[in-house]
Parts: structure tokens; sequence; C-alpha cells
């Protein structure tokens, strides 16, 4: 604690926790912050710490990190407070990260049982009866019931935050680029619009709903067809900036791009302009929003009209 560098704390930490009797000052033992303020993992064992040890791993798998131990909060740590990726990284790393549903290691949720005939990864609470079982269903970081997921990027003078309505499975990553003095230059109205208990057909939100809703019907040949756009259509970090804020905030002389596909400008390369900034968002949503008609087919096959 008296590495300020590294680690800062509240001033009253360390006295409220001595007056609730959750420390000891005179016992001699370590101020430990989590066994003092945290109620530990919620639910069941590894209902966190599975997804700690995920992350880490994918980041650096040479170092080995065990999936299994006795308590996350007491004792000895269970897990690094960070890691040395084994290779360079970047935020396709992180959306990734954010999207894994433990896909090749033995609690992979679309290899078990319960994923049924289509590999379905979502698990759900089993409500009262789920207390007279013993056992239950990972918790996955890709999970379900995602509202929203972001990804902080710190560039020099350009920090991006690459952020994607609903779950990160089924859905895609904005940049918004934030300004030196750490405001937001642009959020397109269908990305600052919408909640999530009332239908819009205006916003991303209730788009990529849709589409994870429509895709569990044949949930592994629907990801399918979801993963390939994902990877198709990738944003640059200053898409939504226009143009003459670029240009007189960072002296850019390059073109910014746009996306790979439809909201692209009249030539590969060309610079987009504010109004088509705008429209790129309800661009896509219209494009994800065709997703959602997930036709069956003879033979089980799966396609999109």
């Amino acid at each position: 604690m008296s590495n300020s560098d590294r680690f800062l704390l509240s001033d009253s930490a360390l006295e409220v926790a001595s007056r609730l009797g959750l420390w000891d000052p005179s016992s001699g033992a370590p101020f430990d912050f989590a066994a003092c303020y945290s109620a530990g993992e919620a639910r069941h064992l590894h209902y966190s710490g599975r997804r700690h040890w995920r992350a880490l791993s994918l980041l650096a798998p040479s170092l080995g990190l065990s999936p299994y131990y006795e308590d996350l909060l007491l004792g000895a740590p269970t897990y690094p407070f960070s890691v040395v990726p084994d290779r360079p990284i970047d935020r396709t790393d992180f959306f990734a990260i954010m999207r894994d549903t433990y896909t090749g290691t033995k609690f992979d949720l679309a290899a078990q049982p319960a994923a049924g005939p289509f590999s379905m990864t979502d698990r759900y609470d089993g409500g009262l009866a789920s207390s007279a079982l013993d056992g239950h269903f990972e918790r996955p970081i890709g999970v379900y019931r995602m509202a929203y997921r972001y990804v902080g990027e710190a560039t020099r003078g350009r920090p991006v935050v690459f952020w994607g309505p609903h779950a990160a499975q089924t859905g895609m990553y904005f940049p918004i680029t934030l300004t030196s003095i750490g405001g937001c230059v642009h959020v397109p109205p269908a990305l600052s619009t919408g909640s999530i208990k009332k239908i819009d057909r205006g916003c991303a939100y209730w788009a990529f709903r849709r589409v994870k809703q429509s895709a569990m019907i044949c949930w592994d040949r629907s990801l399918e067809h979801i993963v390939a756009r994902q990877v198709r259509h990738p944003f640059q970090p200053n898409f939504f900036m226009p143009n003459d804020v670029l240009s007189r905030q960072y002296k850019l002389s390059e073109p910014v791009l746009g996306l790979d596909y439809s909201v692209r400008g009249r030539r590969k390369g060309s610079r987009l302009s504010t109004p088509m900034r705008q429209a790129a968002p309800r661009r896509l949503r219209s494009s994800w929003r065709s997703l959602r008609r997930l036709r069956w087919l003879t033979g089980g096959c799966l396609t999109t009209s």
C-alpha cells in the first residue's frame, strides 16, 4: 500500500475494516482488501475464478495455470494479478476473450451434453430446482446475458473505446474515439439510443438481440455465419470521427477508411463525410438485422435470406 505508483486505496479503508471487525491491526496479519470487503464467489466455486483462469490462459498459455483451486478469496493468491502475453496482442485478442465459451478445453460448453444437437453454448440457471442438484454449469466469459461490453485501447493522443451492444458472441465492436480532453467526438444515434426494456428497431442493441434470438434455433450453423460477418466487417478506430476534426487535432493526411462493404465511400479508401459516418451504424444495423432471417432447408442446412 505504500507503493502509490502501483496501488491506490481509500484513506478510510483500514479504519473501516478495523471498526467493523473485519481486520485486527494488532494481530500482525497483513491487510487483505479482498478478504475484508469481498463476499467471495457468488453462487458456487469456480463461478468467477474459472473465467479469471481462462482469460489469463488465453493470453499466456505457457504459464500452465490450473483451472482448479480450493478458495479464490482466501489463502495464497490463486492467480497472478497480471501476466505477460506469450505473443504480441491487439484489440482482436480481447474481442475473442470476451466471446469465449471455453472452446477447446475440458469445459467447452459446445461439447457438453447440455449443448444439445446444435452445440448451444448458453446455460440458464435452474431456479429453485438447481439447489437440489449436485453440480453446476460453467459460466463463460462470453455469457449470453450481456447488455453491452467494451474494450479500451489507450493509444497516444487518441484513446478509443470499442463498445458493443448485447452479447459479445453474436455482436460487433464499434470504435468510439475520444478527444484529448476525454470527451466523445460523436456517438451515432443507433448506438446512443434505446433501452433493453423496450423494443426499438432504430437502435443497434435490438438488431443484435434479434440476431442472437434467431441464431438459437440452430446455433452451430448460425454462429458460422455470424463469425464470418464479424471478421468481414471490422471498424477502423477513427470511423465515427469527422475528417475535419481528425485533420485539426491529429494532423492526419492519410485517408480514413470505412467499412469493407456498403458503408464505404465511392471508391476503396475514400474519405467518408460526417453524414455517411452517422449512417454507417444504421446500415450495419440493417445488414445484421438481415441475419435474423435464418431459414431451414432440406436436410437441416442453414442459409440466410
